[in-house]
């Protein structure tokens, strides 16, 4: 199988990630709206909502430490849950602009633009935003991926050059 251009294993994981990209996008706008109703205790009176408010909707399906920490968390004064709350907000929206980048990225792949100045700009602001998620939940895994992907940027970089100084000959 091709790695590049139509019909790819890129072009298969574009149309994928642009699936999951709606699905992410759609579920981080319920996720913040569910966090905020949780925290401010906010309901309308229906099932639903109160459910949500109440914070105890997915409590049966948690492990017993997760539970333990969801019940110390629904704990916490109002004032540190509105200080944790932009910090899942920040690590959503890192993840969510990861997310998009790589779309762009394997966009240009099945288009079988490889070795191009555009693909190195976007695996370095992927790099940088994965820096950002990785220091944010101390991940040093993470990290590592960056610190590749800084190399491969390189790596691109120089293919680019060669490439530009290869079209210029023909």
């Amino acid at each position: 199988m091709r790695y590049f251009g139509e019909k790819s294993l890129s072009s298969k994981a574009s149309k994928a990630l642009d699936v999951f990209w709606y699905l992410a996008l759609a579920g981080s706008a319920l996720a913040v709206l569910a966090a905020v109703m949780n925290v401010f205790s906010i309901s309308f009176g229906d099932p639903v909502t109160s459910e949500i408010a109440k914070g105890d909707f997915l409590i049966d399906r948690l492990s017993t430490a997760d539970k333990k920490d969801w019940i110390e968390l629904r704990s916490l004064p109002l004032v540190w849950k509105v200080i944790i709350m932009p910090y899942f907000v920040a690590v959503d929206a890192l993840f969510l602009l990861m997310i998009r980048q790589t779309r762009h990225l394997l966009a240009n792949f099945s288009k079988d633009i490889v070795f191009n100045k555009g693909n190195v700009h976007i695996i370095l602001k992927i790099s940088k935003l994965n820096v950002g998620l990785s220091v944010l939940t101390v991940n040093i895994t993470s990290f590592l991926i960056s610190i590749m992907l800084f190399f491969l940027c390189d790596v691109l970089e120089k293919g680019a050059v060669l490439q530009d100084e290869h079209d210029l000959t023909i």
